[in-house]
C-alpha cells in the first residue's frame, strides 16, 4: 500500500469535453431511428447565414473569433471575448441567432471553418411546438400569450361569431 500517494497529491488531471457530440447527431440521422424536429423550418441554417451575412469576409471574421473562443477551453467568457469583437459583427450575429432559433437550429459552433448547428428535435415528450415556442421577435401576440392574456381575451369572446384571434407575426 506504501506505493499509493495521497489523493491530493497528484498532479495530473484529465479534463473531458461533456458537451461535444459524436461526428454523427441524431438529428442528422434518416430512417426510422431519426428523431422529428419540434419546428419545421422554413430556411435553412444556410441560407440564413447567406441572407444576413451578405459580405463572405464578416461571416470568416465571425468563424474566425468563435474557433478562437472556442479554443479557450474550460477558462472562456463569452462576455470578456465578446467586448473585443466589433460592434457591428455582433449585431449581424445577434440577427443570425435569432433567425436560427426561430426556424428550430440552436448552438452554432465553428468546425473546420464551417457554421456547425444543432437542430431542436421531437424527444417524445414535448408538446408540438410552432413558430412562436422558439422566437425571440419583439411581438405583443406573443408577449400576451405568455403572460395568459390571450387566454382571457379568448374566454370573453368564445359566445362572440365576429372575434378572430390575431394572426403571428410569421403567417
Amino acid at each position: 500500500m506504501s506505493e499509493f500517494g495521497p489523493l491530493g497529491a497528484t498532479q495530473a488531471t484529465r479534463r473531458y469535453k461533456l458537451n461535444r457530440t459524436q461526428n454523427a447527431p441524431e438529428s442528422r440521422l434518416s430512417g426510422p431511428n431519426a428523431r422529428p424536429p419540434v419546428i419545421i423550418p422554413e430556411e435553412l441554417p444556410m441560407t440564413i447565414t447567406r441572407r444576413i451575412f451578405k459580405d463572405g469576409d464578416d461571416l470568416k471574421a465571425m468563424i474566425g473569433f468563435l474557433t478562437t473562443y472556442q479554443r479557450g477551453g474550460d477558462n472562456r467568457r463569452w462576455d470578456d471575448y465578446r467586448a473585443k469583437m466589433p460592434d457591428d459583427l455582433i449585431e449581424l450575429w445577434g440577427t443570425l441567432l435569432i433567425e436560427c432559433r426561430r426556424n428550430g437550429f440552436v448552438c452554432p459552433q465553428a468546425e473546420n471553418g464551417k457554421l456547425v448547428w444543432h437542430q431542436v428535435t421531437d424527444n417524445g415528450h414535448a408538446q408540438n411546438g410552432d413558430k412562436c415556442t422558439m422566437c425571440e421577435r419583439p411581438c405583443t401576440l406573443r408577449r400576451d400569450i405568455d403572460c395568459g392574456k390571450m387566454k382571457h381575451i379568448r374566454l370573453l369572446n368564445k359566445n362572440n361569431p365576429e372575434w378572430k384571434e390575431p394572426k403571428t407575426c410569421w403567417v
